[in-house]
C-alpha cells in the first residue's frame, strides 16, 4: 500500500520565531547577522544529530547527500545576510554621522567615489541624514508618522 499523496500546501512549513527581520538589522546589524548565522549552524547541527546513520556510525548515502544540499544551500543565504548586514551598518553609520561635529560630507564622498564605481547623487543622499531612518524609535515613528514624510 502506497503512502497517500499530499497536496503541495501540506509540505509548506509555518512561520517560525527564528526569522531575522529587517527591524533587527536596523537596531543592531552585527547582532542580527550573528543571530542568523548561529541559527543556520544550529539547524545543520540538528540535522546531523537526527539524520539516519549506518551501523558503523557513518551517515547513510541519502543522509550524507541531504546534509551536503543543506550546507551548500546555506552558503549563499549567509552571504546574502552578510550583504544585508553591510548595507544596514553603512546606512546606520551614515545616518548618525549628522551627530559628528567634524564630519565633512565632501571629503567622505570623495573618498567613497575614489574607491568605488558607485554613481549617485551624494548631496541628495546626505540631505536625508538624521531623519531617523536608522533609528526605528525616532520621535516621528513614536507618533506613528513616516520618517520620510515630506521628502517625496
Amino acid at each position: 500500500m502506497s503512502k497517500p499523496v499530499k497536496e503541495f500546501h501540506q509540505y509548506l512549513a509555518g512561520a517560525s520565531n527564528s526569522h531575522v527581520s529587517h527591524e533587527e538589522y536596523l537596531k543592531a546589524p552585527a547582532v542580527a547577522f550573528l543571530k542568523y548565522t548561529v541559527e543556520a549552524k544550529s539547524s545543520i547541527d540538528l540535522c546531523t544529530r537526527y539524520f539516519p546513520k549506518k551501523q558503523d556510525g557513518d551517515y547513510s548515502k541519502d543522509s550524507f547527500d541531504s546534509l551536503q544540499h543543506l550546507i551548500t544551500a546555506s552558503l549563499p543565504t549567509i552571504m546574502g545576510h552578510f550583504e544585508t548586514y553591510q548595507r544596514y551598518l553603512f546606512a546606520g553609520i551614515f545616518d548618525l554621522s549628522v551627530l559628528l561635529n567634524d564630519f565633512d560630507t565632501t571629503k567622505f564622498f570623495k573618498a567613497v567615489s575614489d574607491k568605488t564605481n558607485i554613481e549617485m547623487d551624494w548631496v541628495r543622499l546626505s540631505a536625508h541624514r538624521g531623519i531617523g531612518a536608522s533609528a526605528p524609535a525616532s520621535a516621528s515613528n513614536q507618533r506613528g508618522e513616516s520618517p520620510c514624510r515630506g521628502l517625496t
